[in-house]
């Protein structure tokens, strides 16, 4: 559960003069997550077009959890259907204590659309669950099948003084509690 740094000195290069991105690395031993641990923590289910969704995670558990063994379905209520599963990350990966990190299908998109946005905390995956534009559900589990998280949105959450909601996501007011 421990986490550790490791830093490099501003300026290294790789062999083929490339600067590093960062010089201060995190990671650690991974353990299972919990319920609780892994929270939903923001929601880009109806982008603009041609562009990818997007879920982000915030690890609240005090422990490192491996991106790989995180399991995502979305579940159609009217039909009790769920989706394929989806893992958060096809490769390990570390998720550490009180960071953020998201997934998407297009990490290059997300990254050029919001330039604000951490690259070694966004994902790329294959493919995200469904997740339907007026309503949705989604459900985080761990390898054991316990569930980590569950989030129910609905259009109608934005606030209702925009104008519309695509493009816009929905995110929580405060990193703490669950978001069911």
């Amino acid at each position: 559960g421990k986490v550790l740094s490791i830093s490099a000195g501003d300026g290294l290069r790789d062999f083929a003069g490339n600067l590093m991105d960062s010089n201060e690395y995190s990671f650690g031993l991974p353990v299972d997550a919990v319920p609780g641990g892994i929270l939903f923590n923001e929601l880009l289910f109806n982008p603009f077009p041609g562009e990818p969704d997007y879920i982000e995670f915030y690890n609240r558990s005090g422990k490192v959890a491996d991106a790989s063994s995180l399991i995502l379905f979305s579940v159609n209520d009217e039909t009790a259907d769920t989706s394929s599963a989806s893992n958060l990350s096809e490769i390990p990966r570390c998720i550490i204590p009180g960071c953020c990190y998201a997934i998407t299908t297009d990490r290059k998109s997300v990254i050029d659309r919001y330039p604000s946005a951490l690259p070694l905390c966004l994902f790329e995956v294959s493919h995200l669950p469904s997740m339907p534009d007026d309503r949705g559900h989604l459900i985080l589990f761990n390898r054991k099948l316990e569930k980590i998280d569950e989030v129910v949105y609905e259009e109608d959450m934005h606030y209702s003084l925009l104008g519309g909601s695509e493009g816009i996501s929905l995110e929580k007011v405060r990193e703490v509690g669950s978001s069911a």
